[in-house]
C-alpha cells in the first residue's frame, strides 16, 4: 500500500514538473525560439509569465506550461543516406548561391528542407537529392591527407590563376587536382594546394603577366565622373580585368561579344575553362575601365575627348504640345493661370534637367542633335513615332516615360537603344536594347539583404508582412540572399484582420541581441500600424529597415519616425550639401527661373550619363557599362541573360535629426 501511494506521489510530482518547467533566458533568445523549443505557443508563455507583456529580458526565469498535444512526440529526424546527400551549411553561404552551385531549383531545396523557410543557418544539415555533391565535386570526408599539401575551400571569385599565381605551376596544380581540369573550379569545393613548407621547395613557378586587352581608340575612354564645371577634367583610364560568374545561356560566342575579346584570350586568363564553361563558374574577363573619380587638369582627359564629337538622339516624352501651346497663349494674354498641362508637368521638368545637361556637354565641344517627339502617352502614336525614328538614324532614344510605351517602342525598334529614364516597372525580357535606367523595387530588396549580411550577422531579424501568399513569397525570395550565420535568428510577424499590436512586437524581441525589423511589404496600413506599435514600445534600440515607399506615405508622423533607428533603401538621394548639387540648383534657378523638381534632377543625370556614353561610342555593345554617381541616383548598369540592361544602383539611408543621411 505504501509503495502504491509512493508511486502515485511520484507520478503526481512528475506531472507537476512537466507542467511547470522553468527556462533561464540567455542572451539572444526570443519568445518565438523558446516556444518552438518547448512546443508551446507564445500566448501560453505570456499567460504563464505576465512579465513578458513588457518584453523578454536576459536573465529571466520563465515558467514553461505543458506542451501543446499537437506538437508533442514529434518524430526524430532520420538520415536516409540511400536517397539523399547531406550537406552542412558553412558561413557566408546563401540559399541562392547553393542553388546555383548544385544546379537545383531553390523550391526543390526548400521542399526537402522545410526549416529553410526560417532562413539558412551555419551548421544546418540540408538533405539533397542523391548524387548532388558528387556531381559538383564536393567532398564530405575531410580526413584524407596528401603529403606536402593542404586542403583549400574554394571561395566565390577565386580562379585557378588566383590560386596558383606565385605559388605553384598550373601543370602541377592540375596534376594534383585532376577533377578541376575536367570539370573546372567550383565555389564550395576543396582543392589541394602546397603547404607553406612545400611552397619553398617548388623549383619552378610559372609567372604570367595578365595584360589588359587593347581596345580600339574610339572606345578606350569611358564617361568621367561628371562635374558641372569647365575647368575639371578627368585622366585617361586603362582597360582592366574583373571576375564574373558564368550565367545560364552564356557560351564562348556570348562572352566574346559581351566582353569584346576572343575565346583564346578567355582561356588564357582561365585555363580551367579549356574543357568548356559551366554555369556558376567564376572567370576573369577583360573589361573597359570604370569611371575615374579623381580630378586633374590633363588636357588628354576624357573631357577633352568630347570635343568635336557628335551625338544624335531622339527624345520621346508625353509633352502634349498642342494643349500646352494653347495654355501658353492664354497665359500670355492674361486669360489663364496654368502654364503647363498637369499630366505633362513631370515631362517638362525632366526635359528642363536634360537641357541643362546638354548645355553643359556642349561647353566641352560635344555636338548634340536632338529630335523631339510628343508621345502623348498613346501607344498608337508611339508606333508612328517609332517608324519616324527608324528613318532618322538616331543613335539612341531617350524615353518614352511610361513602361507600356517604352516596351512598345522596343518591339518596334528591336535594333535601337532605348533608354527608359523614369519607369521602375518596365519589362525588358527579350528586349536586349531596352535599358531600365531607374532601379526596380527588387533591387532595393537586394540592397537591404546586403546591408543585413554586413550589419546584422548576429542580429535577431523579424520580417513584418501581411498574411498573404504574395507577401510570404517576397520574404522567401529575400531569404535566398541572406548569408548563413551561426547566431542570427529569423522570425516573422503577420498582420491579418487585426492590426499589429505592441505586444506582438515585444514578443519578437531577442534578449541581448540587436533587433532588426524588415518591412518589404509596402501596404500603408501595415506600415502605419507597425511603426506606431514600435514607437509605443519606447525601445530606442529597435532597428527598422524598409524600402523608399515609406517616403510616399502621408499618414506617418515624422516625430515618431525620428525616435526610431530607421533605415530605408531608395533609388533617389539628393545631398544638398554636395558641391555638385549646389551648382546644379544654382544653374537651374538661373536658367529656368524656378526650383528643380526630382524629375529635373533625373533629366540632368540621364543627359550627362547617356549623352556622354553615346558621344564616345556608336554602340554601347562596344564597351563595358561604367558606374556613375549623379546628383540624384546611382547608375550601376548590369546585363542579365535574356533581358535588356538594368540599373541596380540603390542607396541605404539613415534617419538622423530629421534628415536622411547616406550610409552605403
Amino acid at each position: 500500500m505504501q509503495k502504491w501511494i509512493l508511486g502515485i506521489a511520484l507520478l503526481l510530482s512528475g506531472g507537476l514538473m512537466a507542467q511547470e518547467r522553468t527556462h533561464h533566458v540567455e542572451s539572444g533568445e526570443t519568445l518565438y525560439g523558446i516556444s518552438k523549443s518547448y512546443h508551446v505557443s507564445i500566448e501560453a508563455l505570456v499567460e504563464a509569465n505576465p512579465v513578458l507583456r513588457e518584453g523578454l529580458k536576459e536573465g529571466q526565469d520563465l515558467i514553461i506550461p505543458s506542451a501543446d498535444l499537437s506538437t508533442q512526440n514529434r518524430p526524430v529526424e532520420k538520415v536516409d543516406t540511400l536517397r539523399f546527400d547531406y550537406y552542412v551549411v558553412e558561413p557566408k553561404q546563401t540559399l541562392y548561391s547553393l542553388s546555383r552551385l548544385w544546379e537545383i531549383p531553390i523550391e526543390r531545396i526548400v521542399e526537402l528542407n522545410p526549416s529553410l523557410e526560417n532562413g539558412l543557418k551555419v551548421g544546418q544539415r540540408l538533405a539533397l537529392p542523391k548524387g548532388t555533391l558528387t556531381a559538383v565535386g564536393q567532398e564530405t570526408d575531410t580526413t584524407q591527407v596528401k603529403a606536402g599539401y593542404e586542403r583549400h575551400l574554394v571561395l566565390p571569385g577565386e580562379t585557378v590563376y588566383s590560386l596558383t599565381h606565385g605559388v605553384v605551376s598550373e601543370d602541377l596544380f592540375f596534376e594534383v587536382n585532376p577533377e578541376v581540369k575536367e570539370e573546372g573550379l567550383k565555389s564550395g569545393s576543396y582543392v589541394w594546394l602546397p603547404s607553406e613548407e612545400t611552397t619553398d621547395m617548388v623549383s619552378e613557378v610559372v609567372m604570367r603577366d595578365v595584360l589588359p586587352m587593347t581596345l580600339p581608340d574610339t572606345i578606350k575612354q569611358v564617361i568621367p565622373a561628371i562635374r558641372n564645371r569647365q575647368n575639371e577634367i578627368q585622366p585617361v583610364a586603362k582597360a582592366t580585368l574583373k571576375v564574373v560568374r558564368v550565367q545560364e545561356g552564356d557560351s564562348w560566342t556570348v562572352l566574346e561579344r559581351k566582353y569584346k575579346t576572343t575565346k583564346e584570350r578567355l582561356i588564357e586568363l582561365n585555363p580551367e575553362t579549356m574543357n568548356g564553361l559551366r554555369v556558376g563558374q567564376y572567370i576573369i574577363v577583360p573589361v573597359a575601365p570604370a569611371i575615374v573619380n579623381s580630378v586633374t587638369d590633363d588636357e588628354s582627359s576624357q573631357w577633352a575627348l568630347l570635343n568635336r564629337r557628335k551625338v544624335h538622339f531622339a527624345l520621346a516624352l508625353p509633352l502634349y504640345l498642342e494643349e500646352n501651346d494653347s495654355l501658353a497663349r492664354r497665359f500670355a494674354s492674361g486669360l489663364g493661370a496654368a502654364k503647363v498641362l498637369p499630366q505633362s508637368q513631370f515631362a517638362y521638368d525632366f526635359y528642363a534637367g536634360l537641357k541643362l545637361a546638354m548645355d553643359t556637354l556642349r561647353q566641352f565641344g560635344l555636338e548634340i542633335e536632338v529630335d523631339v517627339y510628343d508621345t502623348r502617352n498613346d501607344p498608337i502614336r508611339v508606333r508612328e513615332i517609332s517608324r519616324q525614328i527608324d528613318q532618322s538614324r538616331a543613335q539612341f532614344v531617350m524615353g518614352p516615360i511610361y513602361s507600356r510605351n517604352a516596351e512598345e517602342m522596343a518591339r518596334q525598334l528591336p535594333n535601337e537603344w532605348i533608354v527608359s529614364p523614369l519607369s521602375r516597372t518596365v519589362n525588358t525580357n527579350g528586349k536586349f536594347k531596352l535599358v531600365q535606367a531607374v532601379s526596380a523595387v527588387n533591387q532595393e530588396h537586394l540592397a537591404i539583404a546586403t546591408w543585413i549580411n554586413e550589419e546584422g550577422r548576429d542580429a535577431n531579424i523579424v520580417f513584418v508582412r501581411r498574411n498573404g501568399e504574395t507577401q510570404k513569397k517576397d520574404v522567401q525570395v529575400f531569404l535566398q540572399h541572406i548569408e548563413a550565420s551561426e547566431y542570427r535568428t529569423i522570425s516573422q510577424i503577420e498582420m491579418g484582420e487585426n492590426l499589429i499590436t505592441t505586444q506582438q512586437i515585444r514578443n519578437s524581441l531577442a534578449a541581448g541581441k540587436r533587433d532588426i525589423f524588415v518591412i518589404l511589404d509596402d501596404d500603408p496600413v501595415l506600415m502605419t500600424s507597425f511603426l506606431n506599435g514600435v514607437s509605443s514600445t519606447r525601445d530606442s534600440s529597435i532597428t527598422v529597415i524598409t524600402t523608399g515607399k515609406l517616403l510616399e506615405m502621408k499618414t506617418l508622423e515624422i516625430g515618431k519616425l525620428n525616435n526610431l533607428d530607421l533605415y530605408i533603401s531608395d533609388v533617389e538621394y539628393v545631398d544638398y550639401q554636395s558641391e555638385d548639387v549646389i551648382e546644379f540648383v544654382l544653374k537651374f534657378r538661373e536658367v529656368m527661373k524656378s526650383e528643380p523638381s526630382r524629375f529635373a534632377f533625373h533629366g540632368y543625370d540621364a543627359g550627362l550619363y547617356y549623352l556622354t556614353l553615346f558621344g564616345l561610342t556608336d554602340d554601347l555593345d562596344e564597351m563595358e557599362w561604367p558606374n556613375y554617381d549623379g546628383v540624384i541616383k546611382r547608375q550601376r548598369t548590369e546585363d542579365h541573360v535574356g533581358y535588356g540592361p538594368y540599373n541596380s544602383g540603390v542607396f541605404i539611408l539613415h534617419l538622423e535629426d530629421f534628415k536622411w543621411l547616406l550610409k552605403k
